[in-house]
């Protein structure tokens, strides 16, 4: 009989335990969504995008359609989080030839995308 109240003890405590572990990862989520703010000189977001997934998950329908319906409401420059990477989406000729002609020392300095490392042969050359 002595044995059975410390098995009790241990059931509570990994209880306990599991229950202090959700708590403190519910609470790092809630201060997460609420602190994290995108720099003020981007140009604006079409949704609000998903811890650590971004946009991504908005793609179900397919990415052209999404970004075409994106383009009807929001302009057509807007950004977007591919997962973790910010990425600013130029959905015209005239909004890439201004940014990449008319502003292109501004942002000559860009940092390099995943699909030039992944798949680019120049590792010099960046993605337009």
């Amino acid at each position: 009989m002595a044995s059975e109240p410390s098995q009790k003890i241990e059931v509570w405590t990994s209880q306990t335990l599991t229950y202090v572990a959700l708590t403190l990862g519910l609470i790092a989520l809630i201060k997460y969504l609420l602190t994290s703010r995108p720099p003020a000189n981007i140009p604006p977001f079409p949704a609000r995008a998903y811890p650590f997934m971004g946009h991504l998950p908005y793609f179900r329908n397919g990415l052209r359609k999404e970004l075409e319906e994106w383009t009807k409401s929001t302009g057509e420059i807007f950004s977007l989080y591919f997962g973790g990477q910010l990425v600013v989406i130029l959905s015209s000729y005239d909004a890439a030839y201004q940014a990449f002609v008319k502003h292109g020392d501004t942002l000559s300095d860009r940092p390099k995308s995943l699909a030039v490392d992944v798949d680019g042969d120049d590792p010099d050359k960046g993605v337009a």
